[in-house]
């Protein structure tokens, strides 16, 4: 059978408020459907997608790690044992506190990943530390050692006050005062002046996380037994499907572009990653889920399933004969997630 799997890394679920255009699209009837109450998720999706799948090593291994294995197998080098990944993002300072907004996520053309890049190597010659481009989670940080912390990944910080998402462990203070040294740096860049003067947001911080493990494993990675294709520009999936040998398939702008494929419409069994993210939300409605329901209506796809990074929703096509079950859009299961509603009954 064919499943999709869609991932929606940077949905703010605690966002409930719906443009006018977003709330006549999440009427839509083939939006609508009678389906299970979404569930609150303790493991993040990467981690999620690891286990489903039978992976156990990239599942229990951090971003950084999985990334790095990857590009050192392409390189043909050895692996990094101290990697992190560093990702750009954009903070609004108040009078009492710093707030990262819903864009404060930030990505990064070639040009500017590689000014960075050579600025950095240049300021922090000497200091063991070295910044390589890593796609879409920016950056990958060579060389740095910390005792043990944990960080929030980005996606978790849109729209809250960073007071309270600060790295936390034996090795938190060294983490912090890193990133904080790396911000004052960010603030002299020219670069930064420039995309003021264009009216971009600047670099505030490169966001250190997901790191501070041992050098993945690839030899200890067990084969796949369901076929498993990746469509995504995301950094962890394209590393996975790499290392793992799983196809990986450019991202089209729409849902009816990969249902049109010849090779998807060729084979009826396997899981579909697709991993969207900066969507807002009436793109994502109008060019994703609305191709992909009607599809699960029709019996293009077996079954969909709606991760973001603390929750999951599940659509199957039995469902439509679950009269006693209240009939809503997916995505606002999503934002209900863990409260309970009339007519949720399993």
């Amino acid at each position: 059978m064919r499943d999709l799997l869609l991932i929606l890394p940077d949905l703010n679920c605690d966002i409930r408020a719906w443009s006018p255009e977003e709330e006549s699209l999440s009427a839509l009837p083939a939006l609508r459907w009678p389906v299970a109450p979404a569930q609150l998720e303790r493991r993040g999706w990467r981690e999620r997608l690891a286990q489903a799948l039978g992976q156990r090593e990239l599942a229990n291994r951090s971003v950084a790690s999985v990334l790095e294995a990857a590009r050192a197998a392409a390189a043909g080098v050895p692996a990094s044992p101290s990697a992190w990944v560093a990702t750009p993002m954009h903070w609004q300072s108040g009078l009492t506190q710093v707030h990262a907004p819903l864009d404060s996520l930030l990505h990064l053309p070639q040009d500017e990943v590689d000014e960075l890049v050579g600025a950095f190597a240049i300021t922090f010659a000497g200091s063991g530390l070295r910044l390589l481009p890593a796609g879409s989670v920016g950056f990958l940080l060579h060389g740095l050692t910390v005792g043990s912390v944990t960080v929030d990944e980005p996606a978790k910080l849109r729209g809250r006050n960073l007071a309270a998402h600060q790295p936390q462990g034996e090795g938190a203070a060294q983490l912090r005062a890193l990133m904080s040294e790396i911000e004052m740096w960010l603030h002299d860049q020219p670069l930064n002046r420039r995309r003021e003067v264009r009216g971009a947001a600047g670099i505030s911080s490169l966001w250190l996380w997901g790191g501070g493990d041992s050098v993945l494993d690839v030899a200890r990675a067990a084969p796949t037994h369901r076929a498993m294709h990746g469509v995504s520009d995301e950094a962890w999936v394209e590393a996975a499907c790499e290392l793992l040998r799983w196809p990986h398939h450019a991202l089209p702008r729409e849902a009816r572009a990969l249902m049109c494929d010849p090779l998807v419409v060729s084979q009826p069994d396997g899981l579909w990653v697709v991993v969207l993210n900066g969507w807002d939300l009436t793109a994502l409605q109008r060019d994703w889920l609305h191709p992909i329901c009607d599809g699960v209506r029709t019996g293009f796809w077996n079954s969909l399933q709606i991760d973001t990074a603390d929750r999951a929703v599940r659509l199957h096509r039995r469902d439509r004969w679950c009269f006693w079950r209240r009939s809503s859009n997916p995505l606002t299961r999503l934002l209900d997630a863990g409260v309970s509603q009339p007519g949720d009954e399993p």
